[in-house]
C-alpha cells in the first residue's frame, strides 16, 4: 500500500493571475482543499491550495507561490497526493479506491480473471462530479 493517495490533478491554467483548473478525486470535490498541503507522489514537491470556485467538470484554485498564467501552465498534469495518514479511518467493510487497484479478480470457481486496473464509480457524493478517493462498501 502506498503511503500517498491520489486526490486530484492540475489540468491547466484558469486565469491570467495564476489560478489553476483542478480535477478533484475526493468524495466531495471541494474537500481537496481541506487535506492541508498536497504533494507529488514521490513527496518531493509540496502544494498549498485554496479553492476559489466551482467550474464545469472541476474547480478553480490558487496554488501558493503561483502568480502568473505561465507558472500555472507549468503545473499542468501534476498529480496531487495526500499522505494516507491524513485520510479518515474507514469502517472494516469500506475501502478506498486506491486500495483496490492491483487486486486479483477471480471467478466463482477461483480461476484468475485478471487484476483491477481502475475503478469507475458512477455514484456521486456531490452531484455532477466524478471522484476516485471515495470509500467503497464491501
Amino acid at each position: 500500500m502506498s503511503q500517498f493517495v491520489l486526490v486530484g490533478v492540475i489540468v491547466g491554467p484558469f486565469s491570467v493571475r495564476g489560478e489553476v483548473r483542478l480535477k478533484s478525486f475526493t468524495a466531495c470535490p471541494e474537500s481537496i482543499g481541506a487535506y492541508g498541503g498536497l504533494t507529488t507522489e514521490d513527496g518531493q514537491r509540496h502544494f498549498e491550495i485554496q479553492i476559489t470556485r466551482r467550474l464545469k467538470g472541476g474547480l478553480a484554485a490558487r496554488v501558493a507561490g503561483v502568480e502568473s498564467r505561465a507558472a500555472a501552465e507549468a503545473l499542468k498534469g501534476v498529480r496531487l497526493f495526500v499522505p494516507r495518514a491524513r485520510l479518515p479511518a474507514l469502517p472494516p467493510d469500506e475501502f478506498y479506491h486506491a486500495d483496490l487497484i492491483g487486486l486479483a479478480v477471480r471467478d466463482m470457481g477461483g480461476m484468475l480473471v485478471g487484476h483491477i486496473k481502475a475503478v469507475r464509480d458512477r455514484a456521486r457524493a456531490c452531484p455532477g462530479h466524478h471522484w476516485a478517493a471515495r470509500p467503497l462498501r464491501a
